[in-house]
Parts: structure tokens; C-alpha cells; sequence
């Protein structure tokens, strides 16, 4: 299973390098044949977000570590070495660009983009994002609407 690793540089530059996430084939749902899976990970804090279409925003670093799964819509992400990723549904991203320079996004096309985000478990920020989670939509929709 490969996904896409948004990250910094030790110079604070952020980039983006595939990867493959470690699985292995296992009775994950008995009495169904094995499958594979991925090694488990701790989160401490799973959220939805739908950003409308037709909506950029100029830069930011993640709020901490985080998966990303683009679960509808399409969107463009941009870091700091010029190089743009396109991502649809099914697309996953593990952000973990928190310092450094910010990476920017802009949704693409007719309908709005719906993520699901799991944060990692003792990731940096996490007393700043639980709080933040609870009201990230109307914050976010507050920024994408001064960039429009």
C-alpha cells in the first residue's frame, strides 16, 4: 500500500518522497481468507473535514503528525521545492511537515473535498489540535474564504 509523505527538511524545506506502508497478510476478519493489513498505529484523535470547491490556501505546515486519506474531491498540494501533488479519493498522505516552510493546497474541480484525518498519537501540538480539531471546519472555511 503506498502513500505519499509530505515532510521537512533539516533545513525547514518541505517535500515529498512515495512510500510503502509495511503490511502483512493476515485472519483479519475470520471466518474470510486473509488479507493484508497494515502494522497497527496509535492515533489519539480521528476528524472529518470538507473543504468547498474552488478554495486555496497560501501555505501552512501541519498541525502535527497526521494521516490524511482523501476520501472525495480532488486536491493539489504544493511544497516549498515547487513540486505539486495531484490527489483523488483513496489517496494517503502522512504529513509531517510541522515545521519549516509551509506547504499550500487548493481543491481542484466540481465538488468539495471531504478528508479523513487521524492524528498521531503523541504527535507534537496535540493538547493545541484537540481543542483546534473541534472547530477546524469553521476556521478553515474562515481562511479559504479571505484567499477566494
Amino acid at each position: 500500500m503506498k502513500y505519499l509523505r509530505m515532510f521537512a527538511d533539516e533545513m525547514g524545506g518541505s517535500h515529498f518522497e512515495f512510500a510503502e506502508l509495511n503490511s502483512k497478510q493476515v485472519p483479519f476478519m475470520p471466518p474470510a481468507p486473509p488479507i493484508h493489513v497494515s502494522d497497527g498505529q496509535l492515533v489519539d484523535n480521528l476528524v472529518f473535514k470538507r473543504v468547498p470547491n474552488g478554495r486555496s490556501h497560501n501555505g501552512h505546515p501541519a498541525p502535527r503528525k497526521q494521516w490524511v486519506m482523501i476520501l472525495k474531491g480532488e486536491i493539489e498540494f504544493e511544497v516549498s521545492d515547487d513540486e505539486v501533488q495531484r490527489l483523488a479519493p483513496s489517496a494517503i498522505v502522512l504529513a509531517e511537515d510541522t515545521v519549516g516552510k509551509d506547504h499550500k493546497a487548493r481543491t481542484i474541480g466540481n465538488e468539495d473535498v471531504v478528508f479523513g484525518i487521524a492524528q498521531v498519537f503523541g504527535s507534537k501540538n496535540a493538547v493545541f489540535w484537540f481543542v483546534f480539531s473541534r472547530v477546524e471546519i469553521i476556521i478553515l472555511s474562515a481562511l479559504f474564504e479571505n484567499q477566494a
